[in-house]
């Protein structure tokens, strides 16, 4: 086996992709056990100089001010509005918030399962029109000679990406793993991807920040009718691409959304006397994904 064929290094590529994602959802749950048993909260301020920590605070049904519901022990804290009277009895101490404000310092981290489905996905390749084969004929009389391209500068890949959220107090790191398709009327291939987002959070549901991607292409060209698969052969190869990912929604599914650059080519070779105007095919450029992620 020789490890400086691309072959090799493909089949690799697409044994790790596999490898990663199945590890990612394999992981989920006990991470996410190991995080919630590792949650520790502490209330530092006090309300009218009661300390609330291990109290019920709960809030009035008419309330017109949203918070987050957390634990602490075991027992479950609902901050209550500013003014409001209690509106649910325990056998602990009630305390209502007076126009001050309790902070939650949580010393873990929350994991999720994410999913991240973008089906309109596309691609424009400045140097893609520019690439065609071409074959002559020679006869007693003259010659005939054909050519296939490529028209136009864009391609689809729709895809579908799946792995581990990991949620701080101002980042989303998600690492995920998925499948993806490419496809343009002259050729077409399957995609293996690996991600790594690292986005800031700008609101309780708007996250912003950069992301990295790996992409492994088997292309395979499908000319226009006069050519085939059996003429051209285009190699195998590994992508690159990365960008700025954005999400904006709610707690479960959100719009996402990233403008990227891919750096990929494929080596061209030809047969049954076809010529390439390029010995590569640079699919390389600018990207536009839209679609939704989903975390539970």
């Amino acid at each position: 086996m020789n490890c400086f064929d691309r072959s090799w290094w493909l089949k690799l590529g697409k044994f790790l992709s596999v490898v990663l994602g199945f590890s990612m959802v394999i992981l989920v749950m006990p991470i996410n056990v190991l995080a919630h048993n590792n949650e520790s909260f502490n209330l530092l301020q006090t309300v009218n100089g009661v300390n609330v920590d291990g109290l019920i605070v709960t809030e009035n049904g008419n309330s017109i001010v949203e918070f987050d519901k957390f634990k602490i022990s075991d027992k479950e804290i609902v901050i209550a509005a500013q003014g409001q009277d209690k509106s649910e009895k325990t056998n602990e101490k009630d305390v209502a918030v007076q126009g001050q404000d309790i902070s939650k310092n949580e010393g873990g981290v929350k994991v999720h399962f994410v999913m991240d489905f973008k089906p309109l996905s596309l691609l424009y390749s400045p140097k893609l029109n520019d690439f065609k084969v071409g074959q002559s004929s020679s006869y007693t009389y003259g010659y005939t000679h054909w050519e296939d391209d490529v028209e136009g500068y864009g391609s689809i890949f729709p895809n579908l990406k799946a792995g581990i959220g990991i949620e701080t107090l101002v980042l989303h790191i998600d690492l995920t793993g998925g499948l993806g398709y490419l496809w343009n009327r002259a050729f077409s291939s399957p995609m293996y991807m690996g991600d790594a987002a690292f986005r800031f959070k700008l609101g309780t549901h708007v996250t912003f920040g950069p992301h990295i991607g790996v992409i492994l292409f088997d292309p395979t060209w499908n000319g226009s009718g006069l050519s085939d698969s059996s003429d051209v052969k285009l190699s195998s190869t590994t992508g690159f691409t990365g960008g700025l990912a954005f999400t904006a929604g709610g707690k479960v599914a959100s719009f996402s959304m990233s403008i990227d650059y891919v750096n990929a080519s494929f080596d061209v070779t030809t047969y049954n006397g076809w010529v390439a105007s390029d010995n590569k095919l640079d699919i390389s450029g600018a990207a536009l994904n839209m679609g939704v992620i989903f975390k539970f």
